[in-house]
C-alpha cells in the first residue's frame, strides 16, 4: 500500500509540474504575442503619419532651404522663432521661417511666407490686409519691380499705427516656379538698425534651380 501511495504521489507531482510548465509557457507565449501587437501598432502609427516634421530651430549664420532652393545670410543677433518644411501643396499660406531681430528698439521681426502661385489674389492688396497687430496697412507707394542678385522681385512698403507708434512693413516677393515667397520685415519707424539689417539680408538672397 505504501508503494502504491508513493507511486500515485509521484504521478500527481508529475502532472502538477507539467501543468505549471504548460501554464508558464502559455503566459510567455501570450506576452510575446502582446509585445508583437504593440510593436506592430507603433509601426502603423508612424507609417500613417506621413507629414514631414518641422526642422529644429537653430540660430545659424546662413539660412538654407533646399526644398525652396533658397539661402541668405542671417544677420548676427537674429533669433529663429519658427521654421517649417515646404509642403507639396499649400492651401493658403505657410510661414516658412521667422526671426526676431536684436536691435535697440524692441519688436522688429522678419518672416518668410510661401503661397502657391496659382492662388487668385492680389499680393499687394493681400499684404495690406489684417496682420501683425493691425487691421489695415497703408501702402506708402506703388509696388516696385526690382532685381536681387539677378532675380526678379516686387517690393512693397506699408505703414500702420500700433500701440500709438508707427510701424513699417517692408515686403519683397519672389515668384519661383509654382510658388511665391514673400519676405516681410517689421520694425518701428525709429529703428534704423532693423531696416539696415533687413536690407543686408535681402541683398544676400540667392536662389538655386
Amino acid at each position: 500500500m505504501g508503494a502504491n501511495h508513493s507511486r500515485f504521489q509521484l504521478i500527481d507531482d508529475t502532472v502538477t509540474w507539467r501543468q505549471i510548465m504548460a501554464f508558464a509557457e502559455s503566459r510567455e507565449s501570450m506576452a510575446r504575442s502582446f509585445a508583437t501587437v504593440i510593436a506592430s501598432l507603433a509601426l502603423l502609427v508612424v507609417g500613417c503619419d506621413s507629414r514631414p516634421s518641422a526642422p529644429a530651430l537653430r540660430d545659424t549664420a546662413v539660412y538654407t532651404n533646399e526644398d525652396a532652393g533658397l539661402k541668405f545670410l542671417v544677420p548676427t543677433g537674429w533669433t529663429c522663432s519658427a521654421s517649417a518644411v515646404l509642403p507639396t501643396q499649400i492651401e493658403r499660406e505657410i510661414v516658412l521661417a521667422q526671426w526676431r531681430m536684436r536691435t535697440p528698439v524692441q519688436g522688429a521681426s522678419v518672416e518668410i511666407l510661401c503661397f502657391d502661385k496659382e492662388q487668385p489674389f492680389d499680393l499687394h492688396r493681400y499684404h495690406s490686409g489684417p496682420s501683425h497687430g493691425s487691421k489695415q496697412w497703408s501702402s506708402q507707394k506703388d509696388p516696385t519691380e526690382i532685381k536681387v542678385n539677378g532675380n526678379s522681385a516686387t517690393r512693397m512698403t506699408y505703414v500702420a499705427e500700433i500701440s500709438g507708434t508707427e510701424m513699417r512693413k517692408h515686403v519683397v516677393c519672389f515668384r519661383r516656379g509654382l510658388r511665391v515667397f514673400s519676405f516681410i520685415g517689421l520694425f518701428y519707424e525709429s529703428d534704423e538698425k532693423a531696416e539696415q539689417q533687413l536690407q543686408r539680408a535681402l541683398d544676400s538672397i540667392q536662389w538655386q534651380g
